[in-house]
């Protein structure tokens, strides 16, 4: 053969082995969702993860979701717009929460340079040091029952003139502790407001009334109570030592107040139904088919959600969200709903469920009961809070001879400074960060 034939053969076998390869798929290109070989192009990109906001040091693994599903290149690359925020892994989507601030994480297909991109917010640790937890309720020594608030554990301050004094109610703003009760002297129970240790000069003249919670927002405070005539229950809220009107025409009483923006909202109850006010009018709460109360009140962006019972056997918890009641439990047990609080997607109830022989402190997350560590065969969960990943629940329990006051941290009984031969209990609780 021939130089010239030999060269021009091998010119022809080359370009056909550039060619072959210039329509091969890629390496990493997965061709098992299409068996006939068919090349099915990406169309769009998905970023699938748990949660937005991490701690510093946090990790979490973004997961891409290509579509359509069959698509024949699946291959991804991640990026961060600020590696000293949160880093991520350019193959496996692993993101490490690095300092406080916030970093746009973007995924972008390998098949079209289809992209997606999620926030992702990063705040600092939080320990429990970080963390002021404020309880209020009473307790008996010597025969006088006071008014007490706990910090962090600690007694404060909580003067009194007479011999009967109960703290119901704690909202902690900014720097100031407001604590709201009642004092029992001649001609009835005195309604109370301290702030920072102070009793504040407000309601003068009001008697009979109890303070059954307190909200601050800005500078106004808003007390919610119930005014006992003797003949008639009433329920009351006041803004700034001034009445508000709250509709009713049977007897009633006012348990919690919540503020939330303009809206003040009022949960309680009216005769034999459970009740919440908006703004002073009545606003709809169905499923009371019988005897019903609502007791506590928690506003979550634009959803109300109302904690109370409803009598069947025996009282059933219900849980009233945007006015639409759901009951989490049959009402085969006795059961006493107390504090609502929402915390993201999770809704907290605290109370108590009691079968006849045993009252149990009971806190229920999203429906489901969980029974706190107790001693005895009688406590009570009066008052729940969220921060951070920690649940805090306020109440009683009989021990012995006596009640006290308990503090319970994610079921764990925390320590109280108590009188040791007195009786106590813990009615609501505050839990904010350290400044």
């Amino acid at each position: 053969m021939n130089l010239k034939k030999l060269a021009g053969i091998a010119a022809f076998a080359m370009l056909f082995v550039i060619g072959g390869c210039e329509n091969e798929a890629p390496e990493d290109t997965d061709n098992s969702n299409n068996p006939n070989g068919e090349v099915v192009s990406v169309t769009s990109v998905e970023i699938m993860f748990d949660k937005q906001t991490l701690t510093v040091e946090e990790k979490q693994t973004l997961t891409a979701s290509v579509k359509p599903d069959n698509a024949t290149n699946k291959n991804v690359k991640w990026s961060s717009s600020d590696g000293t925020k949160v880093s991520v892994d350019e193959k496996t989507g692993e993101v490490i929460a690095l300092s406080e601030g916030s970093a746009d994480i973007t995924v972008t297909t390998e098949d079209g340079g289809k992209k997606a991109t999620v926030t992702i917010s990063v705040e600092k640790q939080v320990v429990a040091d970080d963390y002021e937890v404020y309880v209020v309720g009473q307790e008996l020594a010597s025969s006088i029952s006071y008014a007490r608030l706990w910090k962090n554990g600690v007694l404060q301050p909580v003067p009194q003139t007479g011999d009967y004094a109960i703290a119901t109610a704690v909202f902690v703003h900014n720097n100031d502790v407001f604590v709201g009760g009642y004092e029992v002297g001649v001609g009835g129970s005195f309604p109370r407001l301290w702030k920072n240790g102070v009793q504040q000069d407000v309601l003068k003249g009001v008697s009979k009334v109890g303070i059954s919670s307190v909200y601050v927002s800005g500078n106004d405070v808003y007390l919610a109570g119930t005014e006992d005539t003797g003949s008639n229950k009433i329920a009351r809220l006041w803004k700034n030592d001034q009445e508000q009107s709250l509709e009713q025409s049977g007897s009633a009483g006012a348990a919690s107040v919540f503020v939330s923006g303009n809206d003040v909202y009022v949960a309680g109850s009216e005769s034999q139904s459970a009740r919440l006010w908006k703004n002073g009018v009545q606003q709809s709460l169905d499923s009371q088919t019988a005897y019903a109360r609502a007791y506590s009140v928690f506003v979550s962006g634009n959803d109300v959600y109302v904690a109370g019972t409803i009598a069947i056997y025996n009282a059933a918890l219900c849980l009233w969200k945007n006015g639409v009641g759901t009951l989490l439990t049959d009402g085969q047990s006795d059961v006493q709903a107390n504090s609502v609080f929402v915390s993201g997607n999770d809704v907290y109830i605290a109370g108590s469920e009691n079968n006849g022989s045993k009252n149990t402190a009971c806190l229920w997350k999203n429906g489901v009961v969980q029974t706190l560590a107790q001693t005895g065969n009688q406590a009570n969960a009066k008052a729940v809070y969220v921060q951070g990943d920690n649940v805090y629940v306020a109440g009683d329990e009989i021990s012995g001879r006596n009640t006290m006051a308990r503090l319970w941290k994610n079921g764990v009984l925390q320590n109280l400074q108590l009188e040791p031969t007195g009786s106590s209990g813990a009615h609501a609780l505050f839990v904010k960060m350290k400044n």
